[in-house]
């Protein structure tokens, strides 16, 4: 009888496939206990944010034309610019 279900289980494969679930929560375990671990420690950074600084933003476009329409009596002004670069307009 022991040889007939030894002959089935190396036939069908069974060996691989009957520990593959008991590997699957041992790893489950595994990693969720890691996890928890780490989570719970504290993190402490060394480089900070700092909001209360404001950067210098520097651009430089080369102006082909600037073309300027005034319209006294509506008192607005119509300005158009073409750069060097067409994604700036």
């Amino acid at each position: 009888m022991w040889q007939v279900t030894k002959g089935w289980v190396k036939a069908s494969g069974a060996e691989f496939w009957l520990p593959l679930p008991f590997v699957a929560i041992v790893f489950w375990f595994g990693s969720s206990f890691l996890t928890a671990q780490e989570l719970s420690q504290s993190q402490t950074t060394e480089n900070k944010l700092q909001a209360d600084t404001q950067l210098k933003a520097t651009l430089s476009i080369n102006i082909l034309l600037i073309n300027a329409v005034i319209n006294w009596q509506q008192g607005t002004t119509l300005v158009e610019g073409k750069t060097a670069e067409p994604i700036l307009k």
